[in-house]
């Protein structure tokens, strides 16, 4: 094998471990500690179950595009994916054989099963999304993430340069997020899309406008989730999801 396809062959399979690594982390961790707010609210869940099924069901779903390559639309026809859609379906009516007996079992089952549901598409999204091109992927979260860094960096900022402080937006949920946050927010999230779209994807053809909408569409999305995510903290009575990673609030 020729050296530079020796060197890319390489960078391709370390990008694809160092993924799955980081795919399996979230996949689990992510619903875990969902299942921790749910008890820390009063509720009855199968936590470790719940984040092992989200583990499986990520690293099935990787299993399926990387090992047959099989296309986005095409993924849906294959046996796989179709035994694993079916077993998803019939999962919570297995677990009602072994809850005779205990005590909210049937409530731990709809509360963990609405949990992996609520992830399940996410999960499934990130592998596709991934397969699709490393750039595709490195867009969504470098972009979700600049968009969240610029509303935090602005907001502060006018925050402290205005007399009365800025303007809220739904303190309700989140009393930090205001409108000039999420002005600036959304000024640097269109700013990355559009350079993005300049120097990673050269071969699309689509107008100037396309990059600013897909920018917005980006930050609106990423904003509404994370807003999701303040309500059902504030709704648990916790400040932060978890401490698997110290500093950051929670995977």
């Amino acid at each position: 094998m020729p050296y530079p396809m020796l060197v890319i062959s390489f960078v391709c399979y370390f990008s694809s471990v160092s993924f799955a690594i980081l795919g399996s982390m979230l996949s689990f961790f992510v619903p875990y500690e969902t299942c921790n707010m749910m008890k820390n609210a009063g509720k009855k869940v199968f936590t470790k179950m719940t984040s092992f099924f989200s583990l499986i069901f990520f690293l099935f779903s990787f299993g399926l595009i990387f090992f047959t390559e099989s296309e986005f639309f095409g993924l849906y026809m294959t046996s796989g994916f179709i035994f694993l859609s079916l077993f998803l379906f019939i999962l919570p009516w297995i677990l009602l054989l072994f809850i005779i007996g205990k005590e909210g079992g049937l409530e731990r089952i709809f509360n963990s099963y609405g949990i992996l549901l609520l992830f399940l598409p996410a999960f499934f999204a990130m592998n596709v999304i991934y397969a699709s091109g490393v750039e595709l992927f490195l867009f969504f979260v470098l972009g979700t993430k600049i968009g969240d860094i610029g509303a935090y960096v602005i907001g502060v900022s006018t925050n402290k340069l205005m007399k009365n402080g800025n303007h809220k937006m739904i303190p309700s949920i989140s009393p930090g997020k205001s409108w000039e946050g999420a002005a600036g927010g959304l000024f640097f999230s269109i700013l990355f899309s559009v350079l993005m779209y300049k120097f990673a994807f050269p071969d699309f053809t689509y107008g100037i406008w396309f990059p600013i909408v897909l920018g917005a569409v980006l930050f609106v999305f990423g904003a509404a989730g994370d807003l999701a995510e303040s309500c059902i903290k504030r709704t648990c009575g916790i400040k932060d999801s978890g401490h698997t990673i110290p500093g950051i609030g929670g995977v």
